[in-house]
């Protein structure tokens, strides 16, 4: 490689010649919270489950056993993960 060669690969490679150097491509707002005052004085409990709730994953369950996805579909207030740790924390022993 000559010399000019070697200077476009090295600011393509740094991200000079087109970005500008620091810029970062992933735009990353994993974990952010708007509006953090209302998020920690909520009185939501996500892992709440009201009567209602419990009916209904119950009679999911029933239909498709251990398929927490499609359960979760039918508890807009749910994640898979919630019903997945509430089926485990609410087995009981065969």
């Amino acid at each position: 490689m000559d010399e000019d060669q070697d200077g476009d690969a090295e600011e393509l490679y740094l991200g000079t010649k087109d970005k500008g150097w620091g810029k970062s491509v992933y735009d990353d707002d994993n974990g952010f919270v708007a509006d953090p005052k209302a998020f920690y004085e909520s009185d939501f409990d996500p892992d709440f489950w009201s009567e209602e709730e419990m009916t209904i994953f119950a009679r999911r369950y029933s239909l498709f056993p251990k398929q927490f996805g499609k359960i979760a579909a039918s508890l807009p207030q749910k994640t898979t993960a919630q019903c997945v740790a509430y089926y485990y924390l609410t087995k009981k022993e065969d």
